[in-house]
């Protein structure tokens, strides 16, 4: 049988671990935005956003314990710095997959990419001169987030596994659906791992998501590809060089798809027990 997480070791002192964990994230995109100006490397970028990711889901949380966290409000100083570095993101993510395919750096398109990606870098940079730019709205959240324990996370993982349970409760596997999948499993971890240090994700959903990200990358590449060969802005040996490389993505895109759904299909095949960790368990 293939659960979403084995049982881990919840913290010990559970209530107020979210105002703890809430702090340790905004240190370290302090952090990270004090070096991206001489660091903008790939990694950083994804630290960037996964750090911001895991605030989401924390206030996601919130906004299911209480009715008066209003989580959009909070979130946002962290959404824009998330955009901006999601742009960056996936600059960088399309020029690693484009460079498999064109060879050196003189290509009209990855120079384009590169430009782009400086511009947006610029963006970051008024970013991380910002002192303080995350210490506004803390104050007000932080009494909420501090009543927060782990029952109210296990309530929270167990609304998430019964959305997830339905939503892949499917005769057939509908590629349409990876999207919301793959974003609902990254929350149900981001908190699940926050609130069970020691929790394991199973080696078949382990994979399932590593497929779904890699799927998430090759088809966003695929769009602006596209966006790219209907537009003016290269010349047609250009666009011509453009389509051989995004009709190849789209011919591995099908093969990929074609291994999400034997993972999927071997899931389902398992029964597709979902087990929250700490004894709060939900057979689909």
């Amino acid at each position: 049988m293939y659960n979403l997480a084995q049982t881990g070791r919840s913290r010990k002192n559970s209530l107020g671990f979210a105002k703890k964990d809430l702090k340790k994230r905004v240190k370290q995109i302090r952090q990270i935005l004090r070096n991206l100006p001489s660091d903008f490397s790939a990694e950083k970028i994804h630290s960037l956003r996964i750090e911001i990711k895991r605030i989401k889901a924390l206030f996601l949380v919130a906004s299911h314990t209480t009715k008066n966290f209003n989580a959009r409000k909070y979130f946002k100083p962290f959404k824009s710095i998330f955009e901006k570095a999601g742009e960056i993101r996936s600059i960088q993510i399309e020029r690693a997959l484009l460079e498999k395919y064109i060879p050196g750096n003189d290509d009209i398109y990855i120079q384009t990419l590169e430009n782009l990606e400086l511009e947006k870098r610029k963006e970051i940079d008024e970013w991380a001169d910002k002192k303080d730019v995350f210490k506004g709205g803390q104050k007000g959240m932080m009494p909420i987030l501090n009543s927060i324990d782990v029952k109210h996370v296990n309530r929270f993982l167990k609304k998430e596994a019964e959305k997830l349970a339905n939503l892949m409760d499917m005769e057939i596997f509908c590629e349409q659906n990876l999207h919301e999948i793959r974003t609902r499993l990254k929350t149900f971890y981001f908190i699940a791992k926050t609130t069970y240090p020691d929790l394991v994700i199973p080696g078949p959903w382990n994979k399932f998501v590593e497929l779904l990200g890699i799927w998430h990358d090759e088809q966003m590449t695929i769009e602006h590809l596209r966006k790219a060969i209907f537009s003016s802005q290269f010349d047609q040996p250009e666009i011509d060089k453009l389509y051989e490389i995004k009709q190849e993505l789209v011919n591995k895109r099908e093969a990929l798809v074609d291994q999400i759904a034997s993972t999927y299909m071997l899931l389902k095949s398992k029964d597709n027990k979902i087990i929250i960790p700490r004894k709060v368990k939900l057979a689909v």
